[in-house]
This record gives structure tokens, sequence and C-alpha cells, in this order.
């Protein structure tokens, strides 16, 4: 599909530019940008289908439910946007994991449980009065995004983050030593709900 073809559909059903650019987390000067491309990308396609939720394009919206993007969270994103919108390095297809983002696994904060290379699915939670303590999430605040465990903190308004890792510095330090995080700081959250080895 052409942008100039996709340009004519969303013209059709009278999708406004603007506000799909803001829902897709982009600048409307990308989305048109998008739009002039000789081609315009199967995830663009998707991406829109899925914040529309009609299959205006024609791809097949069940079989969109099935499929996950793997996001880069390497690249420059907006925190405040959510993993929505961000760069999409593939898509993959386990239909037990519908509605969820992938992620790629960085450093060592989590090993031994994640390696780096190994890609986590995620699905966001909408609250933080909804966390199950104990479990693995990903965190994003205005400055930082995070994959920890959330336990139940001393303080009401807080949540207590633990990293996987144990290891200590020389000095007896932990490399990645917990954190008592305000959840008004908390701009997004995505429960780790499945996995994928690099060796798998």
């Amino acid at each position: 599909m052409t942008g100039k073809e996709a340009r004519q559909i969303l013209a059709d059903n009278k999708i406004n530019l603007a506000w799909l650019a803001g829902q897709m987390g982009i600048s409307p000067q990308t989305l048109n940008s998008r739009l002039h491309a000789q081609e315009f990308k199967i995830m663009y396609v998707m991406h829109i289908t899925s914040i529309l939720h009609k299959d205006i394009f024609g791809i097949g919206y069940d079989e969109l439910k099935t499929k996950q993007p793997i996001i880069d969270l390497r690249a420059d994103i907006d925190n405040s946007k959510g993993l929505h919108g961000c760069n999409v390095l593939e898509y993959v297809s386990i239909p037990s994991l519908a509605n969820c983002y992938g992620i790629q696994i960085y450093g060592d904060a989590m090993f031994p449980c994640f390696h780096a290379g190994d890609v986590a699915f995620v699905r966001e939670i909408f609250d933080t009065e909804h966390i199950e303590y104990g479990c693995t999430y990903l965190i994003m605040t205005k400055c930082d995004r995070m994959m920890r465990q959330i336990y139940e903190s001393s303080s009401s308004d807080h949540i207590h983050l633990s990293a996987f890792n144990t290891n200590t510095k020389s000095d007896g330090k932990r490399l990645f030593p917990d954190i008592e995080l305000p959840k008004l700081q908390v701009l997004h959250l995505y429960k780790v709900v499945g996995s994928l080895s690099r060796y798998q």
C-alpha cells in the first residue's frame, strides 16, 4: 500500500490526521511524511488499526489481536506516551499474548530471570492500586523506564522496586539498589505476563 492510498482511506473514513498523529505518539509532520512515502509500512497500518479498533485497511482485525510488536526501548521515546507509538523492531504472533507488547531486554538488572536479548511480554495496567505485589513490571516515569519487581512499601503512597540482580560492588553496595518510588511519579505501568528466551 502506498502512502497516497493510506491517506485516501483515512480521508474516506473521516479520520482527523492531527488527532491520529497524537494517538500514535508522533508529530503531524512525521505522519504526513509517512503518508507521502511510496510504501506505507504494515507496522503503521497495524498501529492505526489498533488505535481505531476498526479494520479500515482490510487487514483482518481479529488477526491483529494476536500480533505483538517488539519494542526498542533503547530508542529516544517520550515516556509520557508509554509504549504507544514506540519504534517497532518486528511483530510476532503468539495468540495467548494478545494485546501485549514485547520488550527486548538490555542490561543485567533482571539477571538471572532475564538475560540480555530475551523478550519480555507486557500488558498495560491502568491503576497502581491494581498492582500484584511480588510480580514483575515495566515502570515508566518522566525520566526513567525500568523493569523491576514491585513490593508493598511501608508508605501507602509509594511502591518498593527491586531488581532481580542482587550482585554487589566492591564496597558491598548493590549494583541495582532498591527504590522507593512515589506512585504519583508512575506515568505508565506494564505487567510482565510472558517471555521468550533468546535461545528459543
